[in-house]
């Protein structure tokens, strides 16, 4: 499903050049669960948010279903992001002035409603749906946000360490939540530095300097 070619991602700082990731090269699968683990600085945010088509590298191709993402316009590039792509981050990022069903349905523009309650139901928030993120815990919020990657039925979620904020009985639970949907045929990538998903992963990925190991 995804193949990323020789990705370089360059940044300049001052008088320096930093190559957050070095001609990296991968193949994920359709279905597979993958951690890509690695210490602060290694670059894998960074190779997160380019196959999440929010970070157009410096050079290299990045192909997903046969279609050359960083060769799409952005208004393309966003539709697409869209319609394939569900994504969790370590800080939430609900917008405090929504209801959680308010938060689900911002992919969809405002619609399926409908959805956004079975899936927050089924993440047991059913009784949350008219709260704001402030009433919520820690662990609230983070399923929150996967009903929110999950509202457009994408066929890859990508997370960028989501158990960051969480107490070990919430990380649990929101790592069998991604396995659940990988079961369910769906591609997961998780970005980590913990050992969490690992007994769910098809592979681990580990990236050291913005290469792979």
């Amino acid at each position: 499903m995804i193949q990323v070619n020789n990705i370089i991602k360059t940044y300049n700082t001052g008088e320096q050049q930093v190559n957050a990731l070095d001609k990296v090269s991968l193949k994920i699968n359709r279905g597979e669960f993958v951690v890509i683990r690695g210490a602060s600085g290694s670059g894998k945010t960074t190779l997160l948010l380019t196959l999440g088509a929010m970070l157009n590298p410096t050079s290299g191709d990045y192909i997903f279903n046969g279609n050359n993402v960083y060769s799409m316009s952005g208004n393309e590039r966003n539709r697409f992001r869209a319609k394939n792509i569900g994504f969790v981050f370590q800080m939430f990022h609900l917008l405090p002035y929504l209801t959680l069903l308010e938060n689900v349905t911002i992919p969809t523009f405002g619609k399926n409603r409908e959805q956004a309650k079975k899936l927050l139901n089924e993440l047991g928030l059913g009784e949350r749906i008219t709260h704001k993120p402030f009433a919520l815990s820690a662990g609230e919020k983070q399923r929150t946000a996967i009903a929110r990657a999950l509202i457009n039925s994408p066929e890859l979620i990508l997370a960028d360490e989501p158990t960051g904020n969480l107490d070990p009985e919430n990380t649990d639970e929101v790592i069998n939540i991604f396995s659940r949907y990988h079961k369910q045929g769906g591609t997961v990538v998780v970005v980590t530095h913990g050992t969490e998903a690992d007994k769910f992963a098809d592979r681990i990925i580990s990236l050291k300097n913005g290469r792979i190991e």
